[in-house]
């Protein structure tokens, strides 16, 4: 996205921040940013104006390796086989830290499917976190832009995921009282339409 930025606006520098997504909004609120890539639903809800740049599907992430992966055998007509989490309960399982959507929806999983999958190891990295999975540590939530654009270590099995979880959605996130310049709504507009033309399917 940002390749395609500076080619249609050379003049304006772009200055980028990293953290959870806990701490993105927090930034947002707080004016310390123009505006945050945040995951909804947001911690903070009411408080920030959000503009959904895309979705993806909510994945499992498996070494090809692993035992449910060969249960599974990949197919032409189903890409993303179906598992149940509760197949999970005591398999190792790479988490994602506390303060991250994707840890929210762990722990979801985990009440709605009364799995207790063991965690091994806790990353800030979904990307760290496939490829931790493709060489057979564990298990991992993963997303579909991942699955199809992360280069991992080996070869990763992906899989859809039961009980149904809704997708994913990639948002700015702005104080809602706050003035957006124009050049962070130019970034926005370009990430809207970048979005929009890559990644209709992952």
């Amino acid at each position: 996205m940002l390749p395609v930025f500076h080619r249609l606006y050379p003049l304006i520098e772009v200055s980028l921040t990293e953290g959870r997504t806990k701490v993105l909004e927090q930034m947002a609120l707080e004016g310390a940013v123009d505006f945050s890539l945040v995951i909804t639903p947001l911690f903070h809800p009411g408080t920030l104006t959000t503009i959904e740049l895309y979705q993806e599907r909510i994945l499992i992430a498996l070494s090809e390796k692993h035992r449910l992966a060969k249960q599974h055998p990949a197919s032409p007509s189903e890409e993303f086989p179906v598992i149940d989490f509760h197949d999970l309960d005591r398999e190792p399982f790479i988490k994602i830290k506390e303060g991250q959507q994707m840890d929210v929806l762990f722990r979801e999983l985990c009440r709605m499917s009364r799995a207790s999958p063991r965690v091994v190891l806790e990353s800030e990295s979904m990307i760290a976190a496939a490829t931790l999975a493709s060489v057979g540590l564990g298990a991992a939530l993963t997303t579909e832009t991942l699955v199809r654009r992360a280069g991992t270590a080996k070869p990763l099995r992906a899989f859809s995921v039961e009980p149904p979880v809704p997708p994913r959605i990639v948002a700015a996130a702005y104080r809602s009282e706050r003035y957006l310049s124009k050049a962070a709504r130019a970034l926005i507009r370009v990430m809207t339409d970048v979005a929009a033309s890559r990644f209709q399917n992952g």
